[in-house]
């Protein structure tokens, strides 16, 4: 679902940080707009150009420090450690949530950051001179900016039950009949509980007097009596239209739904050039002297598999996306399914599965996933160390599996002359779908989820721009070899 969050929607927050936004534009207003989360020298790393003014926002703050928000959403401060970086990857500055098109920008979203002090989110966002001057006049004469967000949710959260919505049509009756009351049974404020958030839009609105009106006559205009009927987030979103361009099928989560597209590009090019009808170019070259070198299959032992089977998953996630390093398919089939290796290598469905592999991110591009499969490989960034043996393991893991670019050559160069030049390695045909047993294409489709998290996860604890086109022929191939 698609939720409107207002800026001032905490009272806490407000009265904690008195001012939500601030103007700056050049070095002598950097000082001021600076934060414990953003220092005077990332404000300056991040100084708009000529064209361009900037604003340091409060964009909102943690359920566990400032509570819900009018509309009864909460954003844990796990979620949103882990997501605020949405803002900037998918995220532009529109006027009143009119982003059904992105030429319809007034700004940009130029850079993010989770404030420890505060536990709050907090933005950088560069306004353009000419198609935002309204705003621009707004804040060099000193008067107060309101802004909200748009959020993508997979579901809602009960505060109380626990129950799981995809819209507020199916919330609970605690959601639905008392959102933001005190109910004694449960000894708990009801609220939704937000807990996996893409943010792909921020907006400057009305100000606070001017949108209690609007929304006012907005419950009028629908029939709704405004004293007594509460209107949810995702009720707001679709009355001021507020839409995102996504796919039926693939990802919910639109910045997985990206790298599952830019995996599935790949993974044809791997199929491709494995069957030689690509052009003979650089690309090619680095495939074939490059990435058929880099990986030796079925060298994790059962011995480095019980340790792993032993590593809380969110903290395992965590460490090897900390050291670019990818489960091969062995291994992930050993530990999701808690079999030894050498039963995980003798069950036909890991048999069949392993025939499809070369197609499992088209073939995942082309279907509806369930959400519960997308999240299940969620790193907990907070949590990086597995224990001394784990950590120890996934070390050597990296040494042998990471898709770092520095250790991917070196053991390129060891591979290489230790096995000399018997390349390309041969490649099994994939099987035709109704050759293939139902669980093993969810066994191939659930691999597919783990690299695409994998790849985002990688990109945020390693480098933005980690995960380019070399790296992301390594991960297509990996599991094909």
């Amino acid at each position: 679902m698609i939720k409107i969050i207002f800026q001032d929607g905490q009272d806490e927050l407000v009265k904690a940080a008195g001012v939500l936004s601030v103007l700056f534009e050049s070095d002598r207003h950097i000082k001021s707009a600076a934060s414990s989360a953003f220092s005077e020298k990332m404000m300056a790393a991040h100084k708009p150009d000529k064209d361009h003014f900037g604003i340091h926002l409060i964009a909102m703050g943690s359920q566990e420090k400032y509570g819900f928000n009018r509309n009864g959403d909460g954003w844990p401060e796990k979620g949103l450690r882990a997501r605020h970086n949405t803002f900037v990857t998918n995220g532009h500055l529109f006027r009143e949530h009119r982003n059904s098109n992105p030429e319809l920008k007034i700004g940009d979203v130029a850079a993010s950051a989770y404030n420890d002090d505060m536990d709050r989110v907090e933005l950088i966002v560069h306004g353009h001179k000419k198609k935002a001057a309204e705003e621009y006049e707004q804040a060099k004469n000193g008067k107060p900016l309101s802004f909200s967000m748009s959020a993508k949710v997979p579901y809602d959260i009960c505060s109380c039950c626990e129950k799981k919505a995809r819209g507020s049509a199916q919330y609970c009756v605690h959601l639905k009949e008392s959102m933001c009351q005190y109910l004694p049974k449960f000894r708990k404020f009801a609220f939704a509980i937000n807990d996996h958030p893409t943010f792909f839009d921020i907006s400057k609105v009305k100000n606070p007097a001017d949108r209690i009106a609007h929304h006012i006559a907005y419950s009028i205009d629908m029939e709704k009596a405004a004293s007594t009927a509460f209107t949810f987030s995702d009720e707001l979103a679709q009355h001021e239209g507020v839409m995102i361009v996504e796919s039926a099928l693939g990802c919910i989560d639109i910045v997985k739904q990206a790298m599952l597209a830019k995996l599935a590009v790949d993974e044809e090019y791997v199929q491709n050039a494995i069957g030689g009808c690509v052009a003979r170019n650089d690309r090619y070259d680095f495939f074939k002297e490059a990435v058929q070198r880099a990986f030796e299959p079925n060298d994790i032992t059962e011995a480095e598999m019980t340790i792993l089977r032993g590593c809380e998953p969110s903290r395992l996630f965590a460490g090897l996306a900390k050291r670019a390093t990818c489960l091969p398919f062995e291994a992930f089939c050993s530990y999701v399914t808690g079999e030894k290796m050498e039963e995980v290598l003798a069950n036909p469905h890991y048999k069949a599965a392993k025939t499809i592999l070369p197609t499992m991110f088209r073939d995942t591009l082309a279907g509806k996933v369930d959400s519960t499969l997308e999240d299940m490989f969620e790193p907990d960034f907070s949590k990086l160390a597995c224990g001394d043996s784990a950590d120890q393991l996934l070390d050597s893991l990296a040494d042998r599996h990471s898709v770092r670019p520095g250790q991917a050559g070196a053991r390129i160069i060891r591979i290489t002359a230790h096995r000399g030049t018997d390349y390309p390695m041969p490649v099994k045909a994939a099987s035709k779908a109704s050759d293939v047993s139902v669980e093993a294409r969810k066994l191939a489709k659930v691999y597919a989820l783990y690299k695409v998290a994998f790849c985002v996860a990688a990109e945020r604890i390693v480098d933005e721009s980690f995960v380019d086109e070399p790296v992301r022929l390594l991960v297509s191939y990996q599991h094909v070899i």
